[in-house]
């Protein structure tokens, strides 16, 4: 929802209103990105759900009535509003051949690894949005190169652990930063693409 709202400001819009049903520290989206949105112009408005729509006589929205979530016996507050934009979260559903095969899932539903990538099935890794819920591209990335690393050293390839770069979260300056030494070693994992076709990445 955020990327919707900050790129309907950078599209001239005269206000953008973000309403969420969570507390704003309830959030999944990251705090840097909530205060960059906020930054730019965003309003946020958190604890409070849509209920109906408000529409002119003549057919067109003006409006959206809200309800507080915590208190939903209070009166609705109206939201000036002529355009509406529906944004859906998404967040990880455990896979039920990988709990057969024993790996555990949090109670967020990501699976759980150690810093390797390693869960807690034999001979299983994993990474991505799977392990971190929603992140960026390079995160998956770093995840995939460094259960490589592990699952080379695992196999004897490599002789030391010490070459596997732990998984870091956060540099300094507030980004997020993972560097590895170069090596020829793909991870390959199975996938399921559109209409449930396998494949392998």
């Amino acid at each position: 929802a955020l990327d919707c709202a900050r790129t309907a400001v950078r599209l001239g819009a005269a206000s953008v209103s973000l309403v969420a049903r969570r507390a704003k520290d309830a959030l999944r989206a990251r705090p840097s990105d909530l205060a960059r949105a906020e930054t730019e112009g965003v309003s946020l408005l958190c604890g409070r759900t849509f209920s109906s729509l408000s529409i002119s006589p003549d057919g067109t929205l003006n409006g959206l009535a809200l309800r507080n979530v915590a208190n939903p016996d209070e009166p609705s507050e109206t939201l000036p509003a002529d355009v509406v934009i529906v944004a859906y979260g998404f967040r990880p559903i455990p896979d039920g051949e990988l709990q057969t095969l024993g790996v555990a899932y949090d109670d967020a539903g990501r699976i759980v690894t150690d810093d390797e990538g390693r869960t807690s099935a034999p001979k299983l890794w994993a990474g991505g949005d799977g392990v971190r819920g929603p992140a960026l591209v390079n995160r998956a990335l770093a995840d995939g190169r460094r259960a490589g690393l592990s699952i080379a050293t695992e196999i004897g390839v490599l002789r030391s652990r010490a070459t596997i770069p732990p998984r870091r979260e956060k540099v300094r300056g507030g980004g997020a930063s993972d560097h590895f030494p170069l090596f020829p070693f793909f991870a390959y994992c199975s996938v399921s693409g559109l209409g449930g076709l396998p494949g392998r990445a």
